[in-house]
């Protein structure tokens, strides 16, 4: 359903109502997928939350498992995993 011909146009930084829309989720299952790190953070500018389009993206694909982008491994930032190469970033 996300068919650029048959939606209207998605900003590339989006408001929450804009992000939880082109997720096509509820306010509680929105929050819910970025407080469990599913979806990305905002951004904060000025006062408001900005989600990026391209971010939002990403971590769909993931969660539908297209792996053509690297999955976020949180091990790979870990000191505690440093010196083991199979978790060292690309």
């Amino acid at each position: 359903m996300r068919d650029g011909d048959k939606l209207p146009y998605w900003p590339a930084m989006m408001l929450r109502q804009t992000a939880m829309a082109y997720c096509d989720m509820s306010e509680a299952a929105f929050l819910r997928e970025v407080a469990t790190g599913a979806f990305p953070d905002p951004v904060i500018r000025g006062a408001k939350r900005y989600w990026s389009r391209k971010e939002l993206d990403k971590a769909i694909d993931r969660l539908f498992g297209d792996y053509e982008i690297e999955p976020y491994d949180w091990r790979a930032n870990s000191p505690l995993y440093a010196d083991d190469p199979r978790y060292r970033r690309k």
